[in-house]
């Protein structure tokens, strides 16, 4: 990652998916390309908070970032997403290890965003579900959940997503 963040200054895209090599310290290096604006980091069992704040402190362009299945991110990784992202637009935290308080954050602070995948979050309630989606709620156009939370959050606030043009998938 180091020559990649040397010679690619100016690298847009990034998809190290399944990388199970790169750790925190890999990540640091993509938190010097500046002008990422779209990046895919599925299945990174090594990545932690730190690693996911040092992206999100350097990469401030990101509009797009997927971390389905990063499992060892801790919420502290989160908050640095919900302070330093405000450009973000597509989340997908599927299969993370997100507490409700930092799904809250993440889903407030992110005035931009549009879309989020928010498929089996283990350690969120349904309750820290509902507060997030209230809270982005006139700006999500479109959202993914498990088909079960669609008995378990309240048929009102799906009901005033759906009116505010939001699209909603069960997975």
């Amino acid at each position: 990652m180091a020559a990649v963040s040397i010679g690619c200054k100016k690298l847009k895209k990034l998809n190290i998916s399944y990388c199970n090599l790169l750790t925190d310290r890999g990540m640091e290096y993509i938190g010097r390309l500046k002008d990422l604006s779209e990046l895919e980091l599925r299945g990174l069992k090594s990545i932690t908070a730190v690693g996911l704040t040092a992206v999100a402190a350097g990469c401030k362009s990101l509009s797009n970032l997927d971390l389905k299945h990063c499992e060892s991110i801790q919420d502290v990784g989160f908050w640095a997403v919900a302070c330093y992202l405000k450009n973000m637009r597509q989340i997908n935290l599927s299969y993370c290890t997100i507490s409700d308080v930092a799904l809250c954050m993440v889903m407030s602070n992110l005035t931009c965003l549009q879309d989020a995948k928010l498929v089996n979050l283990t350690n969120a309630s349904i309750e820290g579900y509902e507060l997030a989606l209230k809270a982005c709620c006139g700006r999500l156009k479109k959202v993914k959940m498990l088909a079960s939370l669609k008995f378990l959050i309240s048929t009102e606030l799906l009901q005033t997503l759906v009116a505010s043009g939001c699209r909603i998938r069960w997975d």
